[in-house]
């Protein structure tokens, strides 16, 4: 063999080698980011609200903070149920009244669908589409409210190794979600409260 064929030769085993490493390497991040934890990826600076908050001071709220949903807590303290933008806007709009005059209360489901902060990340994904929900608290082993999940973290952070869940997993997940809105598959609306006497 010539030197040129044999240097030829080794920059194809040195392309080929760089390429297998190159793969190990990226199959080592879809690994990794399967078990990632939701901790890892969460919000952990949750603004909250509570049940006895009017919608006006809730409105507020999510104006300031650039947010559609706000995790409602008990008296107790401990997390009690969602309240989204949708949620005041229906509840408002069905109601001869000032969004002063309506309780965060009076609104929102009596239930609340959570994941544990060990959860992985799929898990995550998976209770969001099963429930057809976009935003997802997470809480710790005794329950109290630890951050929250939004599928905008699985779209926004979908690189290997970094979500945890890939991201046409992420892609299908919304594409459910919204699909099960249009067929009417998500949760009924809350109970609307009747209007107080004036």
């Amino acid at each position: 063999m010539d030197r040129h064929r044999l240097a030829a030769f080794l920059n194809r085993i040195k392309d080929l080698a760089t390429g297998v490493r190159l793969a190990c390497s990226i199959l080592d991040s879809v690994r990794k980011a399967r078990f990632m934890k939701a901790k890892e990826r969460m919000t952990r600076r949750v603004v909250t609200c509570r049940m006895d908050n009017n919608l006006a001071e809730v409105a507020a709220l999510m104006w300031e903070e650039r947010c559609g949903a706000l995790p409602v807590l008990a008296p107790d303290g401990r997390l009690a149920s969602m309240i989204t933008d949708r949620d005041v806007a229906i509840a408002l709009g069905t109601r001869d009244l000032r969004a002063s005059e309506v309780l965060v209360e009076q609104v929102v489901p009596a239930r609340v669908f959570t994941c544990l902060e060990h959860d992985e990340m799929e898990r995550a994904l998976s209770i969001m589409v099963a429930q057809n929900v976009r935003r997802l608290p997470v809480v710790n082993d005794e329950g109290a409210l630890a951050g929250i999940l939004s599928i905008d973290d699985f779209l926004l952070h979908t690189q290997p190794g970094k979500a945890g869940v890939l991201s046409l997993e992420a892609l299908e997940a919304l594409k459910t979600i919204v699909e099960n809105r249009q067929r009417g598959r998500s949760q009924g609306p809350a109970e609307l409260a009747p209007n107080p006497p004036r």
